[in-house]
């Protein structure tokens, strides 16, 4: 996308959502601009009229008109000023908006690779330096053509002779900067990706710093980074120079009139030009077009470059399929609440208490009972969220068949050929050592993570077989850093179950352990608090939901031993299927079954058949007994 598209875009979006701030805006331009127009001719009636006859009075009189005409455009610009927020803002949180969703679109689709670290440079630099320059390039081009529009007028009043001395060398001067505007937003481009390559080359080595270190790297790492940092401000250098050579279309547009008028004295004296005229004349260049030129080749080649450059690098790294265009009705962001998506204000799930269906979408056939490979899965073959009156049945059964997993086409594999069977309503702690896959196999059968090989099943269907949107309603992923956001209490419990009632909120939030010193109206800022009460408030949130299948990825990390067991116990008397990645081993005797991954293979059974059976279970257990 050129850089123009991008401007473009953003004006059309920005115009559509306020248009009457615009149509002020040009209002008061007309009367910011009245000075311009007055000055000159002030400044040739108080002359002609005043001081040059004897009549001092008249020519302070002529004066005191464009100080009055001074005041009146300081109205105009106050009244500009604060309608450019409100045309700029919407615009900014559009942008951040867009930005956010494409991240997230890319960061599911990529799951488990690096993080683009460029989206940092993008929300933090690019979007602010959008919205500053949106609003400044306004008041430029607005500045320019309203100036430029009462200097024309002016002339062709006070003195038409005198018109094409001016007009003319400012048409060349904008026709030059045009010319160099071209040349300007290549090297502005190239600037923007080096500032991204920067930020994306120095994110690399920060998160990788251990094993730079580790690894003795730290010169071949400075040397990448320092690269990136060369080339940057190679780009700038490029910037700088063309950008200087503004400095000559302003002398063409703003000084070339004034040494045309100088040389042009003694013709217009002579076809009957006064002294007044010929100076209201000079005053409509100095006053009017030296200051409006010069805004906009430094605003059009600063401010309005790094705009047209920046959206459009915005918008061509935002335009991703998943995500919805720039548009003016624009919409709230979906939120993921740690792998599971869902919009609060368009789910329309009713209460247990009500007897009715927990999703829109019809339920999935019974399944076979068969898994791939032909051996029994006892898959559950109720599998609709709604039967009898209950909200939640046993819980969906999950099948692993045959799973293979690699971060990486070239990776060893973190899971090879995993079969597991985890009937409905079944509770299931995984352990192992850390990084042996437990995560990853909890992504998997959350559909955050697609297998390399084999497949999963849920409720005896694929995963890629369920309806997106029902399927996020019938499971809920919950991983260490719990995902709390700006709100009430009770915002963030019902998000997952919109209609639940206070009295389910607060039944929710006691059977975990989450107290509720301030009501369910407590104010949340997710940075004020601490990690556990964040883990608590997603696993209240959690145990509220609808949802026949709970996946703990280490949620309890961050709480103490007795807080722990009181959520997992609670998870585990809730109807469905739960599976906890064990952070402490207290997790799998309160299992029904353990799931031991090793690296190698995978063994399941009670806590005592592992004992007796798994090496490695009973090392795990005998240290964590001490």
């Amino acid at each position: 996308m050129s850089g123009g598209g991008g401007a473009t875009r953003l004006l059309r979006f920005s115009y559509r959502t306020g248009r009457s701030h615009y149509l002020a805006i040009l209002f008061w331009s007309v009367v910011e601009a009245a000075p311009v127009f007055v000055s000159g001719l002030a400044v040739a009636r108080a002359l002609d009229q005043g001081f040059l006859v004897g009549k001092p009075l008249t020519g302070l009189s002529w004066l005191g008109v464009f100080a009055l005409a001074a005041g009146l455009g300081a109205v105009g610009l106050g009244q500009i000023v604060p309608r450019l927020g409100a045309v700029a803002e919407p615009l900014r949180d559009a942008l951040v908006r867009k930005v956010v969703e494409a991240t997230v679109h890319r960061a599911c689709e990529a799951w488990g690779r690096p993080v683009d670290s460029a989206v940092v440079a993008r929300l933090t630099q690019q979007v602010e330096l959008v919205r500053d320059s949106f609003a400044g390039l306004i008041m430029v081009v607005r500045d320019f053509a309203f100036t430029t529009v009462a200097v024309v007028a002016g002339l062709l009043t006070l003195l038409p002779m005198s018109a094409p001395l001016i007009i003319g060398p400012v048409v060349i001067s904008v026709a030059l900067f045009a010319r160099l505007m071209l040349s300007l937003a290549e090297r502005q481009r190239d600037l923007v990706l080096a500032d991204e390559h920067v930020a994306a080359e120095v994110g690399t080595v920060v998160a990788g710093v251990r094993d730079v270190v580790a690894a003795g790297a730290e010169a071949t790492a400075a040397a990448r980074a320092g690269r990136a940092v060369d080339d940057q401000a190679h780009a700038a250098r490029g910037v700088a120079v063309l950008t200087s050579a503004g400095t000559l279309c302003m002398a063409v547009g703003g000084w070339l009139p004034v040494v045309l008028l100088l040389l042009a004295f003694r013709d217009l004296f002579a076809a009957g030009a006064t002294t007044g005229e010929v100076l209201g004349t000079m005053i409509f260049v100095l006053y009017g077009v030296q200051p409006a030129l010069r805004g906009l080749v430094v605003g059009l080649g600063g401010t309005g470059l790094r705009l047209a450059v920046t959206a459009a690098r915005l918008l061509d790294t935002t335009d991703t399929p998943g995500t919805p265009p720039l548009s003016s009705g624009g919409r709230d962001l979906d939120v993921w609440d740690a792998g599971t998506r869902a919009e609060a204000p368009r789910t329309r799930r009713r209460d247990a208490d009500e007897g009715a269906s927990a999703e829109n979408s019809d339920p999935p056939p019974p399944s076979s009972g068969r898994d791939p490979d032909g051996r029994g899965t006892a898959v559950d073959s109720d599998t609709s969220p709604s039967r009898g009156g209950q909200d939640l049945v046993e819980g969906a059964g999950v099948v692993v068949s045959g799973v293979t997993f690699a971060y990486g086409a070239e990776a060893e594999p973190v899971l090879d050929g995993l079969d597991l069977h985890i009937p409905g309503g079944d509770h299931l702690a995984v352990v192992g050592p850390s990084g042996i896959g437990k995560s990853t196999l909890a992504a998997l059968i959350a559909g955050v993570l697609t297998p390399g090989a084999g497949r999963i099943t849920v409720a005896g269907r694929p995963i890629a077989g369920h309806d997106p949107a029902a399927f996020t309603e019938w499971r809920v992923l919950i991983p260490q850093e719990a995902y709390v956001f700006t709100g009430t209490l009770a915002d963030n419990l019902r998000y997952l179950r919109p209609a639940a009632t206070p009295e389910m909120m607060e039944r929710s939030a006691h059977a975990v352990g989450l107290d509720l010193p301030h009501g369910l109206s407590e104010p949340l800022v997710p940075g004020d608090l601490s990690a556990g009460r964040r883990q608590l408030v997603a696993l209240a949130r959690a145990h509220l939901s609808a949802a026949r299948l709970v996946i703990l990825d280490e949620a309890t990390c961050h709480l103490d031993a007795a807080a722990e067991a009181r959520a997992e116990e609670a998870m585990a008397a809730r109807p469905g299927t739960l599976i906890v990645i064990a952070h402490r081993m207290s997790s799998a005797l309160r299992a029904g079954r353990v799931l031991v991954l090793d690296g190698t293979s995978a063994a399941v059974g009670s806590h005592t058949d592992l004992l007796a059976s798994s090496p490695l279970y009973r090392d795990l257990a005998g240290r964590w007994r001490g």
